[in-house]
C-alpha cells in the first residue's frame, strides 16, 4: 500500500498547469520524506506512533542500560538493564540503587522488578 499519491501531468502543453501539479507532487513527496526515520539520525528522527513489528524481532539492539534513578517511565513488559542495582536482590524484588550490581529488570505494571543477574 503506498503510503503517498501522486497526481499525473495530464498535459504539458499547458505549462501553467503541469507545473502546478509538478510542483504539487514535490510536495507531497517532501512531506513523505520528512515524515521517515533516518538511518543517520538526522532531524527528524523520532517515533511518532508505535511500531508494529507484526511478532518479528527487531536484531542487534543491543541491551539498553540505565541507572535506577532513570529508569523510563513504565509501560507493562518493558525490560531493561540497571547497572547500579543493591547487590544481592532477589528475583522478582523492586529494583533499588546505590550499588553496582547489573540486573535485568521488567516493568510488572506496578515497579521495575528483577528477572535476572
Amino acid at each position: 500500500m503506498s503510503k503517498i499519491t501522486l497526481n499525473n501531468v495530464g498535459n504539458i502543453i499547458d505549462a501553467t498547469t503541469a507545473a502546478t501539479t509538478i510542483n504539487a507532487n514535490n510536495a507531497v513527496i517532501q512531506t513523505a520524506m520528512d515524515n521517515t526515520l533516518s538511518r543517520n539520525g538526522t532531524a527528524p528522527n523520532m517515533m511518532g506512533s508505535n511500531l508494529d513489528m507484526n511478532n518479528f524481532q527487531i536484531l542487534n539492539q543491543g541491551a539498553i542500560s540505565f541507572t535506577v534513578a532513570t529508569l523510563p517511565t513504565g509501560v507493562l513488559g518493558k525490560q531493561a538493564v540497571v547497572t547500579d542495582g543493591t547487590a544481592s536482590l532477589a528475583w522478582g524484588a523492586t529494583v533499588t540503587g546505590g550499588g553496582s550490581t547489573k540486573y535485568f529488570v521488567w516493568y510488572n505494571g506496578v515497579a521495575w522488578t528483577v528477572m535476572g543477574k
